[in-house]
């Protein structure tokens, strides 16, 4: 897999694909409703809101982050 995501096409072509597969995922009631409630007693839990604040502000303090 590494050496297939390092061809720009490659990983172009199965972004797009998972993207697509998101979508119509999310447009499935019976997943929207799961998957929200999955989030929810994730963010719970203490020691992941720790863990995604300290992702989320790194994230956002990243200069390539910002341009898009």
């Amino acid at each position: 897999m590494r050496k297939l995501n390092a061809d720009p096409e490659f990983k172009k072509a199965h972004a797009e694909r998972a993207a697509e597969r998101m979508r119509k995922l999310h447009t499935d009631p019976e997943f929207k409703k799961a998957n929200a409630e999955r989030m929810r007693k994730l963010h719970t839990d203490p020691e992941f809101k720790k863990a995604n604040a300290e992702r989320m502000r790194k994230l956002h303090t990243d200069p390539e982050f910002k341009k898009a």
